[in-house]
């Protein structure tokens, strides 16, 4: 029946029956159209107002001499049904209540017993709306009116027991639950092949749909009118749904659980969840399995089947549960590698992590966590680390080597929109599907393993290095089903060991790294011998301690660090004998444990050096100048001092490397500029020294629409390519007055540069290490976005540097790395020179060398 049909299916047969332009004469049709398109807005309750109105017309028209051609007041059912759904989506459902009662109360006593079926629509949303307002009493009497009608159900009875069965769980009438899911479960194994059993499987596609377009417009957080916070994308997506989930195997998992029948959670999981999945897996149609989307709802109910093990005692089987949800969600993160963009994964990585941490929590509930089952959870976690940057850099580098025109083409207009207004979020969408159907066969899926198997991989690489990696994650209470705060999770891998330790929580860490990164980076008094930072003692502590010892023995280190630790120069914590650790280790970081063991394309570079110091802020560029970029308020306020100084830091590393045989291209002044830089191909060796700077305002935008219930939303979105960035000759002109970002070289710009072929790119700057913290990926910054571009190590800035140390620090770091050493190596000894001058870690700090040695 058309009127228990969505509005926009309505709509649709309306205008094909009497074609577009009825809308322009008939009022009724000009109103469907105006519904419709709020409703795709979400906003409920301007279409809930127009529904209305015609409603009350309907209603009026009813008894009338008009209705005479309108016996089975097809209107009214039709505009009582849609003011219901749009009431529904304002969340006033007992209003939505009333108007699905017009609706079923309009159908004619014929229609009712010739066509029953056309009740079923707005019976079922009835009996959904008053289990909402808690009132199962009605709802269960639909259920069980609509159970006692075979015709009118006939091909989703199974559908109907399961929504009983879940009513009645909720409601705690363990007997009726029982009974409705076993029915639904019995009677969806005999039709699994049905169209319901289709629609089931289509669920997980709908899922990664959501995920994407939360990933595409880099959702932060959305808030209502009165600034409340409503949605935030920190919460675990995991505890939003798969706590959620109503398949009835798991809704009657549920009931034993709570009922105290262990043994049954454990048997229903063994003879008929396995069997559901294997079934759920063969009607999935070949296209969407090659896609590997489909697989999303499967890893949800694999890991909420996992709790409810856990819970129940058989933690043998929740093991083998999330090994299964994580192995789906492997199978569906590798196969939208070949059709998805980078930016759209974000979120599915993100429901990786997230069974990772249920992996965890369920590894470290046990008296003494060990074996082989931990060793795999670590390795996966490691694994898994920073795989959007890795895609990006992928996509980068078969961008830079195409020799396709409408590649390049794609990519440049790709990157030159970094606004979230809905026109460019979709431009931006249908680019990238058109760029990935160019460049796919050229791009190398990044392979998810076994995790005993990749830390076997690492040790073979580690020869004497210690890798010391610190995680977040989020444990999961199986006793209570809930989450808890996150914690972080320190893991040691050596050539022939493994330790790991719960560290403490994030939030009380993560404020004693605040604290130490403000007594860093503050000049210290003149004259005054500096004492140890507190927290830099605190920190040791609680991050190594408990891998290490009191003392961190010599030798050289790699981190792999989460979230703000991101932030933080390991090398001036101070151990507890008080010596700051740069004194006896050596530390290079890695944005993932995966840069050990990825094979790197052969250099391209010339053997050059492009050294850039001291740039023109004030020049005046020409027109066809550097690249342009929609600029935020908060960087049109900057202006960069001029960097004299930076010139002789520039001519000190030419001079370095000249020393070692190296051709150096020395640019400054007016020459120092983006479209120069921009216009390089992967130099052996590439130096900045100039301003860097990152705003987190100047990433963040407010977009106003209208939410899910109709009300007044700000969406706060963050892009990381617009909060920093360098400034390059012009840059003063262009943020100021009618300029465009002439002269500043933001970190979307950075991104695409092509430094495939260079060993080490420097950016002696401020703050160019300083970055936003994501959970489970490196940090946002110029540094990251260096690597992406293809550079195999970057040299970057935490704090503001100090420019006389920052150009002994360069020239001494240079004249290491001629010396033959390693590039962690010399950067040690550079900083180590420094020290000797000036103990303060403010002078030898800041830089951290991050990727290949």
């Amino acid at each position: 029946m058309l009127a228990s049909a969505p509005a926009h299916a309505q709509l649709e047969w309306m205008q094909k029956a009497a074609g577009k332009a009825a809308g322009a004469f008939n009022p009724r049709v000009t109103k469907l159209e105006e519904y419709a398109k709020l409703m795709s807005m979400h906003d409920y309750p301007g279409a809930a107002a127009i529904a209305e109105a015609l409603v009350k017309d309907d209603l009026t028209a009813r008894d009338s001499l008009l209705n005479v051609l309108n016996r089975n007041n097809s209107n009214l059912q039709q505009s009582a049904g849609m003011a219901a759904q749009a009431q529904a989506g304002a969340k006033n459902y007992a209003r939505a209540i009333e108007l699905l009662q017009i609706q079923l109360d309009a159908v004619p006593e014929l229609a009712r017993r010739v066509a029953p079926a056309g009740l079923l629509q707005p019976k079922l949303e009835l009996a959904r709306l008053y289990g909402l307002i808690q009132q199962p009493e009605p709802a269960s009497a639909i259920y069980r009116e609509l159970l006692a009608s075979p015709s009118m159900i006939a091909g989703i009875e199974n559908d109907i027991h399961s929504r009983y069965g879940q009513l009645a769980l909720e409601q705690r009438d363990w007997a009726t639950a029982e009974q409705q899911l076993l029915l639904a479960i019995d009677g969806g194994t005999a039709a699994g092949t049905g169209p319901q059993g289709m629609l089931a499987g289509l669920a997980g596609v709908f899922g990664a749909t959501r995920e994407m377009a939360v990933a595409l417009n880099d959702t932060l957080s959305i808030s209502d009118a009165s600034g409340q916070v409503v949605m935030d994308t920190s919460e675990p997506v995991i505890a939003k749904e798969m706590l959620e989930q109503h398949d009835p195997l798991l809704g009657l998992a549920e009931l034993y659980w709570r009922t105290g029948r262990s043994k049954d959670v454990a048997d229903l999981y063994q003879r008929r969840f396995r069997k559901h999945v294997e079934a759920a897996l063969t009607r999935i149609p070949a296209a969407l399995r090659q896609a590997g989307s489909a697989n999303r709802k499967l890893e949800l109910e694999y890991a909420r089947m996992a709790t409810l093990l856990a819970a129940s005692g058989r933690d043998d089987l929740a093991t083998e549960a999330l090994n299964q949800a994580l192995q789906l969600n492997a199978d569906r993160l590798q196969a939208m590698q070949k059709n998805t963009m980078p930016e759209a994964l974000g979120a599915s990585m993100r429901v990786r992590r997230e069974l990772l941490a249920l992996a965890l929590s369920l590894q470290l509930r046990q008296p003494l966590p060990a074996g082989k089952d931990m060793a795999e959870v670590i390795g996966l976690l490691l694994q898994s680390k920073s795989l959007h940057s890795e895609l990006l850099a992928e996509r980068v580098q078969a961008v830079a080597l195409s020799p396709d025109a409408d590649v390049h083409r794609l990519w440049e207009r790709l990157n030159e929109l970094q606004d979230h207004q809905p026109g460019a979020v979709k431009e931006r969408g249908e680019l990238s599907v058109k760029l990935l159907a160019r460049i796919g066969p050229q791009l190398r899926i990044a392979e998810l393993g076994q995790g005993a198997d990749f830390i076997t991989a690492l040790r073979r690489q580690l020869q004497t290095a210690g890798l010391w990696s610190v995680s977040a994650y989020t444990p999961f209470d199986f006793t209570r089903q809930e989450f808890s705060s996150p914690r972080y999770l320190g893991v040691l891998i050596g050539a022939k060991d493994l330790k790991f330790a719960d560290l403490g929580e994030v939030t009380e860490i993560d404020r004693q790294v605040t604290v130490l990164r403000a007594d860093l980076s503050a000049p210290p008094t003149p004259g005054a011998r500096p004492p140890i930072p507190a927290a830099a003692r605190q920190l040791y502590q609680q991050l190594l301690q408990p891998l290490f010892g009191k003392q961190l023995p010599a030798g050289a280190y790699l981190a792999v660090l989460d979230g703000a630790l991101g932030l933080l120069p390991v090398e001036a914590l101070a151990d507890a004998n008080g010596h700051y650790l740069i004194d006896s280790t050596e530390w290079r970081y890695l944005s993932s444990a995966r840069v050990l063991l990825r094979e790197r394309a052969a250099g391209s570079h010339d053997g050059r050096a492009l050294v850039m110091a001291s740039p023109g802020f004030d020049t005046a560029l020409p027109a066809a100048g550097a690249a342009r970029t929609a600029l935020a308020p908060a960087l049109r306020s900057m202006r960069f001092a001029a960097l004299p100084e930076t010139l002789d830091e520039g001519r000190a590393v030419a001079t370095a490397l000249s020393r070692n045989g190296t051709v150096v291209e020395l640019l400054s002044g007016e020459q120092a500029t983006a479209e120069r830089l921009q216009a390089s191909h992967g130099p052996r060796y590439l130096h900045i020294a100039s301003h860097g700077f990152f705003l987190e305002e100047a990433g963040t935008e407010l977009v106003n629409g209208k939410g899910r219930d109709g009300q007044a939303y700000t969406q706060a979105t963050f892009n990381s390519g617009t909060s920093s960035g360098i400034a390059l000759a012009g840059a003063n002109r262009g943020v100021g007055g009618d300029g465009h970002g002439e002269g500043l070289l933001l970190t979307a710009q950075l991104r695409q540069l092509d430094l495939h072929g260079t060993e080490l790119a420097v950016l002696s700057a401020c703050e160019t290490g300083v970055g936003s913290p994501r959970i489970g990926e490196s940090i946002e910054s110029l540094r990251q976005a260096l690597e992406v571009a293809g550079a195999q190590s970057t040299v970057t800035s935490l704090w503001r540097v100090a420019s006389v140390e920052t150009r002994d620090t360069m020239a001494a770091f240079y004249d290491n790395l001629g010396k033959g050493r390693g590039k962690a190596a010399a950067l040690r000894q550079a900083k180590l020179s420094i020290k000797n001058k000036q103990a303060h870690p403010f002078y030898w700090a800041p830089f951290i060398i991050t990727g290949a040695d």
